[in-house]
């Protein structure tokens, strides 16, 4: 395979299938606030209940809203609701999430000073699978999670949806604007006017067609998913600018490559 062709993929392949990686590293030494597996605790006393009472309870909770319990610790439930199968994670529904529960006897689960009823205190400990590196919602997901487990009324009230922006239209935009760039940059003249520049050029134009294609990808999911994913807006604009990309690109390699690439193919071998 000639170099040129091989300068022109590995251009669009770098402008587009490292995108999210680098916008997670950027997230993650630019933003504070939580990060990591988003571990969340709370404490809660159930007076007049016994431990296994308490134990039923919960984790009949836990399995009306779709999690796998482990019961075989008698002073201790672990459950679990697995990342969704099928590919990548588009909304914070479809990380994993694990709870673990630890019961205790409590004399004074009432709360009253000497007056209040045994029963049993209770703690609560709700975390992700996953690293988070960026805290997109992921940290209100687990408190509203853990106060629908602990006080909901389950049949009349819907799971918890925090909306997220569309990983794959932010990483659309980004990669659309890094291609339009260099386009541009090396449009007007800022390097050579050879085969290597315009095989640049070409390659900025192919991440544009990628990021279309991607942009649309983030779009359909937002629509089939509209109370969980938002950024559609940014889905749209990366369509845009990445066509403007692709047409910017063609007028440069046809106005100012043009007489290059035409020379480059004369001197294939047949």
């Amino acid at each position: 395979m000639p170099g040129p062709l091989w300068v022109l993929i590995i251009t669009g392949l770098a402008l587009t299938v490292p995108m999210p990686l680098l916008i997670g590293l950027v997230m993650f030494l630019l933003s504070g606030g939580r990060k990591g597996n988003m571990r969340t605790e709370r404490e809660i006393a159930h007076a007049g209940l016994t431990i296994e009472q308490a134990r039923s309870l919960y984790a009949d909770r836990l399995v009306y809203d779709g999690f796998v319990v482990n019961s075989a610790n008698p002073m201790r439930l672990e459950a679990m609701k697995p990342q969704v199968a099928g590919g990548e994670v588009y909304t914070h529904a479809d990380k994993g999430l694990r709870i673990a529960i630890d019961f205790a006897a409590e004399p004074d689960a009432g709360g009253g000073a000497g007056g209040g009823l045994p029963g049993v205190g209770v703690r609560v400990a709700a975390w992700m699978d996953d690293f988070i590196v960026y805290d997109t919602g992921e940290g209100r997901l687990i408190d509203l999670t853990l106060d629908r487990l602990i006080g909901a009324e389950l049949d009349r009230e819907p799971p918890p949806v925090v909306p997220n922006r569309s990983l794959m239209a932010v990483s659309a935009l980004v990669s659309a604007l890094l291609s339009v760039a260099i386009i541009a940059a090396l449009s007007v003249g800022l390097a050579p006017a050879n085969k290597w520049t315009a095989a640049v050029v070409a390659g900025a134009a192919f991440a544009c067609v990628i990021s279309v294609a991607t942009a649309f990808q983030g779009l359909f999911g937002i629509r089939r998913r509209p109370a969980e994913l938002t950024g559609g807006g940014i889905a749209t604009a990366a369509i845009v600018l990445g066509l403007v990309g692709i047409l910017a690109s063609a007028a440069a390699l046809w106005l100012r490559f043009g007489e290059i690439i035409s020379t480059s193919l004369r001197e294939l071998p047949p």
